[in-house]
C-alpha cells in the first residue's frame, strides 16, 4: 500500500510540473513587455492566478 501511495505522489508530482510563458502586461512590473514564466523564477516561491473579467 505504501509502494502505491508514493507511485500516485509521484506521477501526481511530475504532472504538476506544467510549463508555460506568458507576456507580463504589469506595467510597473521590472519585466513589463517580457515573456516570463515559471522557468523565470527559480528558487523563488511563485503563484500564478488566470483571472478572467468580462
Amino acid at each position: 500500500m505504501k509502494n502505491i501511495f508514493i507511485f500516485i505522489s509521484f506521477i501526481t508530482f511530475a504532472l504538476t510540473q506544467y510549463d508555460f510563458n506568458l507576456t507580463d502586461v504589469n506595467s510597473s512590473s521590472p519585466t513589463y513587455g517580457q515573456e516570463i514564466g515559471p522557468q523565470s523564477f527559480i528558487g523563488i516561491p511563485t503563484l500564478y492566478y488566470f483571472g478572467h473579467q468580462y
